[in-house]
């Protein structure tokens, strides 16, 4: 019913525990992992396995959701714990009931400020964010109720399968290769659109972070200006508001 594509890149002692809760879903789950890191990856309960020689950044987990055969689709990093049976099948209920054409849903989503700004770009703007200002970016996780938003962010994106379909899986726009991913997947869904999005409060309490133990494995770590170019991608990529 739900094709998992699992990243992994240096967190492979989290890899057994993130598929074994995968297994113990209440609906079936397919298991895809592109994998990053150095040494190859093995798992019996993993249905395809990708090693990749060289860390390609979390573009192909789209290109590997092109070969899912089910209806659903869920990209899931190597830093998040499933620890309720019921996850899964709470988010297809919800899809079910409130989807429609090209909506992606997540529990951690992002309301772009003034100008399409996913992040803050000075001083004043973050403390007008803190004050909850209506034109600074709003970055949402396990909200009190779901909520329309821009952006879904790709820790954890759920889609259907046949709208992955009819965008495209290959980077595009500019230095969106390996840090913007989840941004323009997003905004190809929605064509350009704000508010097509939904953060859903359907997973509250049902996962957790995994403590990271190795500090350079985020792959934002490695860019200086991964915030300011995390903005020049939304504002490349969405329609500003009216």
């Amino acid at each position: 019913m739900i094709t998992i594509l699992l990243m992994n890149y240096r967190r492979r002692e989290n890899l057994n525990d993130i598929i074994l809760a995968l297994k113990s879903q209440t609906i079936p789950c397919e298991i895809f992992v592109w994998n990053n890191a150095p040494e190859p990856f093995i798992h019996n309960d993993v249905d395809w396995i990708l090693n990749s020689s060289n860390n390609s950044g979390c573009w192909p987990r789209w290109y590997m959701g092109t070969f899912a055969k089910n209806d659903y689709v869920l990209s899931h990093d190597d830093d998040l714990l499933i620890t309720k049976a019921d996850a899964l099948e709470g988010l297809i209920k919800e899809y079910n009931e409130k989807g429609h054409k090209g909506m992606a849903m997540g529990p951690y989503g992002v309301i772009l400020g003034k100008n399409n700004l996913y992040f803050p770009k000075n001083i004043l703007s973050k403390g007008m964010q803190k004050l909850g200002s209506i034109r600074t970016p709003k970055h949402l996780h396990f909200p009190k109720k779901s909520l329309k938003v821009d952006i879904i962010k790709g820790r954890m994106l759920f889609l259907k399968k046949t709208d992955l379909n009819k965008i495209s899986t290959l980077p595009n726009g500019p230095k969106s290769f390996i840090f913007c991913d989840d941004i323009v997947i997003s905004a190809q869904l929605a064509n350009g659109t704000l508010g097509h999005h939904l953060v859903t409060n359907k997973l509250n309490g049902k996962i957790i972070d995994i403590e990271d133990k190795v500090n350079n494995a985020g792959l934002w770590k490695s860019h200086p200006n991964w915030k300011e170019l995390r903005n020049e991608i939304a504002q490349f990529h969405f329609k500003k508001k009216n």
